[in-house]
């Protein structure tokens, strides 16, 4: 598809991929970032919006704005996502309702602004992150992968509802990228991408009309290999590799 001139709404995106995606898009598009932080790489092409998605009124001050300097919004990429390690000895509900609110309850309210503009063009993009791990979870991750999970169906939905309406639908789904979250989890694979590989790697899938985009390719063959495997070997299996993609780091250098 033709990814020129278009004016993007990218929701969060003051830093990992969603950061790299801004620049990488700014290059050939009009950019509105809206985080709870400042864009530390603006340019001329990309106007920041410093706001909580779990406001909807921060969100439709932020396309008034971005629609006051441009005029149109042709679609949006969520790219928020908070990590979190569930502790069931210590288990509290609050905290995977506030993960939710942020990863899950975000988009629907990005989507409930953003939609009826996109609707009334009958074009538009709109773009989520969400995992390579969808139908599996892993040790100390059942609220992160849950939110993602409910991220996943809710956009398939969406795609086969609105299929005829001419919006392009497009699901992103990393494996290892180098961002704050994934140094948080004290994650070190030698699979790992940068941010700028991953962003070049999302605009060319886009423009290829790819909607499902996953990667690596390594990294997405073995989890839907695991995704046929009996839950007693699956579980074996992620235990063992536990010690080798995880490290112990002091909590300072998080």
């Amino acid at each position: 598809m033709d990814l020129k001139d278009k004016t993007i709404i990218i929701f969060g995106a003051s830093s990992g991929i969603g950061e790299a995606l801004a620049t990488e898009l700014s290059k050939n598009n009009r950019v509105c970032t809206f985080s709870r932080r400042p864009f530390p790489k603006p340019n001329d092409n990309i106007l920041n919006f410093e706001g909580d998605v779990r406001n909807k009124q921060n969100i439709k001050d932020a396309i008034d704005m971005c629609k006051s300097k441009w005029a149109v919004i042709d679609g949006f990429i969520y790219s928020v996502g908070q990590a979190q390690i569930t502790d069931f000895k210590n288990f509290k509900a609050d905290d995977v309702k506030n993960l939710m609110d942020t990863n899950f309850f975000g988009f629907l309210n990005s989507l409930e602004c953003v939609l009826p503009d996109l609707l009334k063009q009958k074009t538009g993009i709109i773009a989520v992150v969400s995992a390579l791990m969808l139908n599996r979870s892993l040790p100390n991750g059942a609220s992160y992968f849950g939110t993602k999970a409910a991220m996943h169906v809710f956009f398939e939905g969406l795609r086969m509802d609105l299929e005829n309406q001419g919006i392009e639908f497009f699901e992103i789904r990393p494996g290892l990228v180098d961002t704050p979250m994934s140094r948080s989890m004290e994650v070190k694979s030698d699979k790992m991408w940068s941010g700028e590989k991953a962003a070049q790697h999302i605009v060319k899938q886009i423009k290829r009309k790819e909607t499902d985009i996953s990667f690596p390719l390594d990294l997405k063959i073995l989890t839907q290999s695991m995704n046929i495997l009996p839950d007693s070997t699956y579980f074996k299996l992620i235990k063992s590799q536990m010690d080798k993609s995880f490290r112990n780091r002091p909590k300072s250098e998080s």
